[in-house]
């Protein structure tokens, strides 16, 4: 009995380990998450202000979105800190989901961040037009459900230059 019992809760742990790889391995697949609307509330609270106000008004003006500022809760938070050595030079996160029929699953985004890791500001500007505007124009385009591409704030170089951002069929993917 007792191996029985034994054999039971390592199956569970195994299950409960499968469970948060899969989690782990979907939080990057970007192209099943959107919204479905077109005016997305933002809120910028940025240190690094111009450059993150540059990288939203490129998304509202090279897309169908309406991206009005707000001071209190909002569909978008726009913030950067210093978080140290992590790894990280921006980071995009869903906090809020909904239900939707379209993917049978919890990815309607409802709330999502948009962070700048500033401990690496020495490397990338500070101006409207620097690496830091792209930084923030690429965790906005993940939060509309964009993956990286090679050109443009989605690539490697986080160019600022959202014209040159190739959608390559997911355009729409926030207005399903």
């Amino acid at each position: 009995m007792r191996i029985r019992a034994k054999s039971v809760a390592l199956g569970l742990l195994v299950l409960i380990l499968l469970a948060a790889n899969l989690q782990l391995a979907e939080a990057h697949r970007w192209k099943e998450w959107h919204w479905n609307k077109t005016t997305i509330k933002v809120k910028n609270t940025a240190v690094f202000h111009a450059a993150a106000e540059a990288a939203i008004n490129d998304w509202a003006s090279h897309t169908e979105l309406k991206m009005p500022r707000r001071t209190t809760h909002t569909d978008i938070s726009v913030y950067d800190g210093n978080w140290g050595l992590t790894g990280w030079a921006g980071l995009a996160s869903i906090k809020d989901t909904g239900w939707d029929w379209w993917c049978w699953w919890w990815c309607e985004v409802e709330h999502g961040h948009a962070r700048y890791n500033s401990h690496y500001a020495a490397t990338g500007g500070t101006g409207s037009n620097s690496r830091i505007r792209g930084i923030f124009c690429e965790e906005l385009g993940h939060l509309f459900g964009l993956r990286h591409f090679n050109t443009g704030c989605m690539g490697p170089s986080n160019s600022p230059n959202v014209t040159t951002l190739h959608l390559r069929g997911n355009v729409n993917n926030y207005t399903h």
